[in-house]
């Protein structure tokens, strides 16, 4: 803007300087029209002039075709300048849009790794709760067998408090091998959780640090251009300021040396540049509004894009969740049926088929599907030795079909025997 303001202080000091030789000229011209013979005084030394008007015309052609050209180099200098304000813009939006991608990606991923931590707790908790159970089972299991053992054989209760107490020093061996596998288990996970906690704190100080700074960057290189753009003012001040003075003592000393037809000559040019100038300057105002509300139109286009986006991704994030949710539910299915027909082939029926068999079995399997222990919750239809098939059953199948997917192994497996 300083820039123009200097162009058009020059434009009209120019345009003055060519108006008054024109002036000149024209005055000039006047004796041409009636030329009288001026009879010489020895005393004075002026002298009358004759003057072709088409070579002033010509000349004056030659001025304004001059100062047009000059005109169309200053015009072209300022697009030149709008065409890179225009660049400088479309980097900063381009800039903006990136980073507000950044925080896009870094919100998704703390979400992702929430659910993931909530997930863990869960399947914890399901575990524990599931042992609970299974050693409260085997303590009613263990009693009931002691009370029918004592009513049954009294000759042979010695006997029989031997091999339990073996037993029962085995199931506590074992539980207490469990015991300190889960508890190993346990340490393990809560170590990983806090070194993904320590790692996520970190992640976020260097990301704050960097956006700290980013801030004082960006300030440092605005209070910069402050004082460029103040300096910058100041001198376009001081130069236009000389202009004026300038100006104003060439017009006085100007004003001083012509006639009054000269005087009301610059009056009335005065008033047209004065006339072309606000003309000029309001249709300068009107085109700077039009590229602001082009602007503003463009920025609410691409905010609207960037809202349309951002749904589409949503809506796409959760048809792909709920797409991967049905085709989980799917394989689990596909797996429980083909432990179930696998438990099957290998079950050896002691009804002889008498009636129909239904139990909740209960078994423990290691990572590549061996069974660890298998116990009967419930049996509906049968007894003692249909619970004790079930579970012969189950361990003959050992190692059952793997999962088709990590993320459905689960190391309890509770499932219906319900044969055809």
């Amino acid at each position: 803007m300083g820039s123009s303001r200097s162009h058009a202080v020059a434009w009209l000091l120019s345009l003055v300087g060519h108006t008054l030789i024109a002036v000149l000229l024209v005055a000039e011209i006047g004796f041409e029209r009636a030329p009288t013979v001026v009879e010489q005084d020895v005393s004075s030394p002026i002298q009358a002039v004759v003057v072709n008007a088409e070579e002033v015309r010509e000349q004056i052609q030659a001025m304004e075709d001059e100062e047009q050209a000059r005109l169309d180099a200053i015009e072209a200098a300022r697009q030149a300048e709008i065409d890179e304000a225009k660049r400088i813009e479309a980097e900063r939006l381009e800039a903006i849009r990136l980073e507000e991608e950044r925080i896009e990606a870094e919100r998704l991923e703390a979400e992702r790794l929430e659910a993931e931590r909530l997930e863990a707790e869960r399947l914890e908790a399901e575990r524990l709760e599931a042992e609970r159970l299974e050693a409260e089972r085997l303590e009613a299991e263990r009693l009931e067998a002691e009370r029918l053992e004592a009513e049954r054989l009294e000759a042979e209760r010695l006997e029989a408090e031997r091999l339990e107490a073996e037993r029962l020093e085995a199931e506590r061996l074992e539980a207490e091998r469990l015991e300190a596998e889960r508890l190993e288990a346990e340490r393990l996970e809560a170590e990983r959780l806090e070194a993904e906690r320590l790692e996520a704190e970190r992640l976020e100080a260097e990301r704050l640090e960097a956006e700290r700074l980013e801030a004082e960057r960006l300030e440092a290189e605005r209070l910069e251009a402050e004082r460029l753009e103040a300096e910058r003012l100041e001198a376009e001040r001081l130069e236009a300021e000389r202009l004026e003075a300038e100006r104003l003592e060439a017009e006085r000393l100007e004003a001083e040396r012509l006639e009054a037809e000269r005087l009301e000559a610059e009056r009335l040019e005065a008033e047209r540049l004065e006339a072309e100038r606000l003309e000029a300057e309001r249709l300068e105002a009107e085109r700077q509004e039009a590229l602001r509300l082009e602007a503003e139109r463009q920025e609410a286009l691409r905010q609207e894009a960037l809202r349309l986006e951002a749904e589409r991704a949503a809506r796409a994030a959760e048809d792909e969740r709920r797409r991967e949710a049905a085709e989980l539910d799917r394989m689990l299915n596909r797996w429980n049926r083909s432990i179930a027909q696998r438990v099957e082939s290998r079950w050896i029926d002691p009804t002889g088929g008498s009636g129909e068999v239904s139990c909740s079995v209960k078994a423990r399997q290691s990572l590549v599907g061996d069974i660890l222990f298998v116990t009967t919750v419930v049996c509906v239809g049968g007894n003692a030795q249909l619970e004790r098939s079930v579970e012969n059953a189950v361990l003959k199948a050992s190692p059952l079909p793997q999962a088709p997917d990590p993320r459905l192994f689960d190391p309890v497996l509770i499932f219906t025997f319900n044969p055809s």
